[in-house]
């Protein structure tokens, strides 16, 4: 009986805590994926340049409502469509479109924390091409 009463606690104590856990993970990946966004930001309009952006610096997207998911999503498809842009046009139009996306993603891909963690969350000195 023990066992019964136990194992209804733990299922229990997973569904109450299940949706705050989606939800926080779901809020994370949206500030993982406005973090281009910002730097993107920062390359063109650089009014808020910093010193050291660490961990707190920059304000986390704690709603989905939040109005820089729409600057994301817009980032985003317009990258999308500059790809596609780039794949169906033919010659050396389309190879000069791809490569100025690639130049422009390929230098800031280590500094994403995609693939490993880095020690800062935006960092102007990898916006630009090194000489």
């Amino acid at each position: 009986m023990k066992a019964c009463f136990v194992e209804q606690t733990a299922n229990s104590f997973g569904a109450i805590y299940a949706h705050h856990f989606i939800e926080q993970n779901l809020l994370e990946v949206l500030t993982f994926w406005y973090l281009p966004v910002f730097n993107v930001w920062l390359l063109l309009c650089p009014l808020t340049l910093a010193h050291d952006w660490q961990m707190g610096s920059m304000p986390l997207i704690t709603s989905p409502a939040d109005p820089r998911n729409v600057a994301s999503l817009l980032f985003y498809a317009a990258l999308l469509l500059l790809l596609r842009a780039g794949c169906a046009m033919k010659g050396r139009e389309g190879k000069t479109v791809l490569l100025a996306v690639s130049l422009l993603v390929l230098p800031f891909l280590p500094a994403t924390n995609l693939f490993f963690t880095v020690g800062f969350v935006v960092a102007e000195r990898i916006l630009y091409i090194p000489r």
